[in-house]
């Protein structure tokens, strides 16, 4: 309805982006009048469009959820994506910031382009889209990144696994070093072998380490690390074959590959 000047409004609200034709007709008695405007809807706010084109959430993901330590020869860094979107589901301007963080870490070393644990603010382009680089340090674990936008809006947390290195260390011990079993058969030594990389941290689960012996028995086929430890253990057993004579000096030498 008119008001007292004659005008009459009303408000459009508009759920995707695109061009609309809004009309408006009018019947006074037995004539009928029309007009029409055409408006191009984006996502960059405007009058009567509410909170549109205002980041009201961000959808974080990685191109790569595992990584290993750095400078062993594996996947080292990740590409961190962040979205913007607004009330309507639709991308936000381009321009718009977007700050990322590592709110966990195993602590080494692992960083975000060049700023550590963050926040590293990157304006989003023109797809709404934001992105940084994670890399790895020097210690497996999980790393749990966030994005935040206007200091209100939170992503959802992404973590991204960090594994071990390549075996480099062996080191080797045994449960008795003065056995008294140099004539009897069937006794049994345990060995452990701790295995880790070049940084010192426990090499991944099932590893898998040969042992041998050059007098005695090892068993040695189905050794694997386990529980995150890097800790092998099998045993050495005594006796000889009937062709075979030990080495006169009392000394079994027990070796890990």
């Amino acid at each position: 309805m008119t008001d007292e000047n004659g005008l009459a409004a009303t408000i459009f609200y508009p759920s995707i982006e695109g061009d609309v034709t809004i009309t408006a007709n009018t019947t006074a008695g037995l004539s009928t009048s029309n007009a029409s405007t055409e408006v191009r809807i984006t996502s960059g706010g405007g009058p009567g469009i509410g909170t549109t084109g205002i980041i009201s959430s961000i959808y974080l993901s990685a191109d790569s959820m595992n990584l290993v330590v750095k400078s062993t020869g594996g996947i080292e860094s990740a590409t961190l994506r962040a979205v913007g979107l607004d009330i309507e589901g639709n991308s936000v301007p381009e321009g718009t910031s977007i700050s990322f963080y590592i709110t966990a870490g195993p602590g080494g070393g692992e960083h975000l382009d060049t700023l550590g644990y963050g926040p590293v603010v990157v304006e989003t382009d023109g797809y709404g889209e934001a992105t940084v680089v994670l890399h790895s340090g020097t210690r497996p674990g999980t790393i749990r990144i966030r994005a935040m936008a206007n200091d209100t809006v939170l992503s959802n947390a992404t973590q991204i696994l960090v594994s071990a290195g390549p075996p480099k260390y062996i080191a080797l011990a045994s449960s008795v070093c003065n056995a008294n079993f140099w004539n009897t058969a069937g006794e049994f030594v345990n060995i452990i072998g701790v295995v880790s990389d070049t940084f010192h941290n426990p090499v991944n689960d099932s590893t898998l380490v040969y042992f041998s012996t050059d007098e005695g028995t090892m068993v040695s086929h189905h050794v694997r690390t386990q529980d995150l430890e890097g800790i092998v253990t099998t045993d050495w057993i005594s006796g000889y074959a009937s062709n075979s004579i030990p080495t006169p000096d009392g000394k079994v030498i027990v070796m890990a590959e």
